[in-house]
Order: structure tokens, then C-alpha cells, then sequence
């Protein structure tokens, strides 16, 4: 089967041809065209019993592109991008590979990771990795969109390519909350589309709380080592109530406890073990504003035995009792 290549040129939105994936082009098609009115677009592509099928939404200044499908065995598409633009990308599930065709550059996106993501005619290839359920929200915005983004990118020139750079970002639990609500919306028809518009503003401003609340490093890391460091996130992500120590959690992603804790804290801003405290935190938080589960119930799921430890750690993350936020929900 002949393989698609990703084609970033705006010509071809303009004429009407159809291109698998971004088409983005800020002298051609911001100021006019596709971008001047909302517009949806759909698109399906499969590779023996893989399946792509990716979702376009542009407004005025912004598109977004939602990625789902099912992949059985790797398959790899081209990348070929002839214009200058941003992107913020969120990966939800599934891993996604990008490797430079002209240097030694790659990149590895792996689930709950978040990018800003800078373009310029960058030639290359994505690889998507074996998964059940493929999950990835990109919102594209041209170059100067937001004053914010392009000061990041002007400080931060650690993980340049050939025509491409990304730097990562905390993708945080009301940044997870914005992916889950662009992927599966509420509601449906002339609503559903001013619904998504301002979910992804509200997403681009957490993203510039995110990334202007954590240090942006002038020598980074390796993408083996951050690769590393989102793995043993996922590993603690899925291990909440009971994680596992950090020299067996550093055994488990291939290096020394002393080495992830430096790698963990450069990425995550965070170390494993606060990591953990605020997960944790986050998710009781949920469970008390959506749930009549009681308040040791929650404890105890989160992995505390003492309700008193656990009132006390959540006063010191939201300045308020678990029992004064449960009274604060029921009476509103």
C-alpha cells in the first residue's frame, strides 16, 4: 500500500484537494480562505487493519486536529512541511515518533505528554506506535498569534531540528480536562463548533500558565532521558496508590535513582514524590466536587490510611478542608 505524506501546504486547502493531515499557511490562508469561517473536515486513512481518522475544525486563526484510530503494527507517514506556524500538541494515548530526514533529530511523544511545537518547513517522518486506542489533539496557530509563545521560543533553543523544535510543558489535570472534552464534546451541531473554539482558547491559555510556571532549561535534556522521565510519570500515573519506591522506579526505566530525580525534576518541575502528592491531590479534589463518595472513602482509594494526613495535605494544596469543599459543593 502507497504510503500518504503529510503535506503542510495551504495551497491545497484552498483549491479543495484533500491532504491527510496540517495545512497551515500564514502569507496564503490566515488572513483569508478556509480560516475566515468555521469549517469541519474528516478524513479516514487505512493502513491494512489500522485506521487512522483525523478530525479538522478551523476558525479564525486557529485550527485544531484530533488524531484517533487503532493501530495494530507501526506504520510511518511522511511529513512535509512548506510553511512557518506553532502548534500546541497533546497526546492523550498512543505514542507518536518524529524523526528529522535531514539530521539525527527525534522526538517521542508518549501518552499525557503536551509540546509547543514550532514548524517551518520541516521534512521528516511520524511514526505511530502499536496501540488500541490512538488519542492526539493539536491546536495549529501562524507564527505572532500570541506574543507569549513566541518569547518561549526565542529563549529556548535546546531542541532545534532542521525545521522544527518543540519544547515541553506540564500537561496538567485542567489541560487533561480541555484534551477530553475537544476529543468527545458534549454537544452537537452550531453549538458543538463555538463549544470547541472556546475549549481551545481555554486550552492555549492554560498552556501558557503551564509553560510560564515551569523553567524553561538552557541545556535540557536528552530526548532518551525525557523519554525516560515521561516513562516513569506513566509508571507513578498508573501506580497512585501504590508507587513504587525511586531506585526501583529508576530500575524500571533504565537508569539511577540520583539520575531520574535530576532528569524528572528538569522536565516535570516537580520530583517523582511530589509528583505523586499532587496527583493524588488532584484526583481526590475531582472525586469531592463530583462525587458523593465520602471523605475517607477517597483517602483510602489514594492510598491514606489516616484521614487526618490526608485533610492536612489537601489544606496545604487548596487552602481548604476536604469536609469544608464537600459542604461547599452540596450547599451550592
Amino acid at each position: 500500500m502507497t504510503k500518504p505524506t503529510i503535506y503542510i501546504n495551504a495551497e491545497n486547502i484552498s483549491s479543495g484537494s484533500k491532504v491527510p493531515l496540517l495545512n497551515v499557511d500564514e502569507q496564503q490562508n490566515l488572513s483569508e480562505g478556509v480560516f475566515d469561517a468555521a469549517s469541519e473536515s474528516y478524513e479516514a486513512l487505512q493502513f491494512d487493519r489500522s485506521r487512522l481518522n483525523i478530525s479538522t475544525y478551523s476558525f479564525s486563526g486557529i485550527k485544531i486536529v484530533i488524531f484517533e484510530g487503532t493501530i495494530y503494527q507501526e506504520i510511518e507517514i511522511p511529513i512535509q512541511d512548506n510553511s512557518e506556524y506553532l502548534s500546541l500538541a497533546f497526546v492523550k494515548s498512543g505514542t507518536i515518533t518524529t524523526k528529522s530526514k535531514r539530521c539525527s533529530f527525534e522526538h517521542i511523544a508518549t501518552a499525557r505528554t503536551a509540546n509547543l511545537c514550532c514548524h517551518c518547513c520541516f521534512e521528516g517522518t511520524a511514526y505511530f506506535a502499536p496501540t488500541e486506542h490512538l488519542q492526539i489533539v493539536s491546536i495549529c496557530f501562524p507564527k505572532g498569534y500570541l506574543t507569549e509563545f513566541d518569547a518561549l521560543i526565542a529563549q529556548c533553543n535546546s531542541y532545534k531540528a532542521y525545521g522544527y523544535m518543540h519544547i515541553p510543558m506540564v500537561n496538567n489535570l485542567p489541560m487533561q480536562e480541555c484534551v477530553d472534552m475537544l476529543i468527545d464534546p458534549p454537544v452537537t451541531g452550531n453549538v458543538k463548533q463555538v463549544f470547541l473554539k472556546g475549549k481551545a482558547y481555554e486550552l492555549i491559555s492554560l498552556s501558557i500558565q503551564s509553560m510560564y510556571s515551569q523553567p524553561i532549561s538552557s541545556c535540557g535534556v536528552s530526548d532518551k532521558e525525557r523519554h525516560r522521565a515521561y516513562q516513569a510519570r506513566d509508571i507513578l500515573e498508573d501506580s497512585l496508590l501504590n508507587p513504587p519506591k525511586l531506585r526501583a522506579l529508576a530500575h524500571l526505566v533504565g537508569t539511577n535513582d540520583c539520575k531520574l530525580k535530576k532528569d524528572f525534576k528538569t522536565v516535570f518541575n516537580t520530583s517523582p514524590y511530589a509528583y505523586v502528592i499532587r496527583r493524588r491531590m488532584e484526583k481526590a479534589y475531582q472525586h469531592i466536587i463530583t462525587s458523593d463518595m465520602a471523605i475517607t472513602t477517597i483517602a483510602q482509594n489514594l492510598g491514606y490510611n489516616n484521614a487526618s494526613h490526608f485533610s492536612s495535605t489537601f489544606y496545604k494544596h487548596y487552602g481548604v478542608k476536604p469536609r469544608d469543599l464537600k459542604h461547599l459543593r452540596k450547599r451550592n
